[in-house]
């Protein structure tokens, strides 16, 4: 069989002009490099676990593209709501939800990030200020609140609760820094694969917040990215909430994909491609 082999510095073979039949060899021998692929920018949308309720006047949380976490009004996202208020309760209550997105066939692979989570707006007019050392976001590998899972982690030093001072029983969405306060770097996601994000309250805190009407709740969806691409997604209920008091993620706060309460995490930031 012929000596197929990709030119190489070690005896000037790649240097200058290739010799006659390099080109040809190397294609042949299977050992000719990859073409270069360029990385996708993975850019901001949302994704949405409600439909829109005709009954409301202001408007749906669409899929895809969204604003940058700029402050109010940017990050206010209007939603279906239930009327009735879904308490935020401190004392290691969370709400979670497990999420699976992305596609695998894509080339380059469908890479995503969790940068972001929506709570109701408070039924009060006022905001909630003061929380700051007692609010946790985590994310965890699979269908999991266990320490061992976890990928990242980190703890608000400041936190607001806002109120519908602007007339929209919306939901507020709050960003996920890059670095947090763990020192966790936050994570590239594979497409395909199972994750839980979980938002929990650590101390004893009491506050009614408007909550996902859950007869419009919605358990999978999908939207066309800014790269044309197409993002599935799907929603599960976390198994067990045998997780860690230590970060207020021990005890379902009445966050699910169906039934009776649906409650918070209305919407779930990502950056994708």
């Amino acid at each position: 069989m012929p000596n197929y082999r990709i030119p190489n510095n070690a005896n000037d073979d790649a240097n200058g002009m290739w010799k006659m039949n390099a080109v040809q060899r190397a294609r042949e021998g299977s050992e000719w490099p990859d073409p270069f692929v360029p990385a996708l920018t993975r850019t901001q949308h949302y994704l949405r676990r409600a439909t829109y309720g005709s009954y409301y006047p202001n408007g749906a949380i669409a899929e895809g593209t969204t604003s940058s976490f700029g402050g109010l009004p940017n990050n206010y996202l209007q939603y279906t709501h239930s009327g009735s208020a879904g308490y935020w309760v401190g004392n290691n209550d969370c709400d979670a939800i497990v999420i699976t997105a992305g596609d695998a066939s894509y080339s380059p692979a469908q890479l995503w990030e969790i940068n972001g989570f929506t709570l109701g707006v408070s039924t009060s007019w006022s905001p909630q200020t003061g929380l700051g050392g007692y609010v946790y976001v985590g994310i965890f590998q699979g269908n999991s609140l266990l320490d061992a899972d976890r990928l990242y982690l980190h703890l608000y030093s400041s936190f607001t609760i806002y109120g519908n001072y602007l007339g929209y029983r919306g939901g507020y969405m709050y960003e996920i820094p890059a670095i947090a306060s763990t020192g966790d770097i936050l994570p590239v996601l594979q497409p395909n694969t199972t994750y839980t994000l979980a938002v929990g309250m650590k101390y004893g805190y009491y506050q009614a917040l408007y909550e996902i009407d859950s007869s419009y709740a919605i358990t999978s969806d999908s939207f066309t990215t800014a790269q044309g691409r197409t993002f599935d997604y799907s929603f599960t209920d976390v198994s067990s909430f045998n997780g860690n008091s230590l970060y207020g993620f021990n005890t379902n706060n009445g966050t699910w994909i169906g039934g009776a309460a649906a409650g918070q995490l209305v919407g779930i930031g990502v950056k994708t491609h």
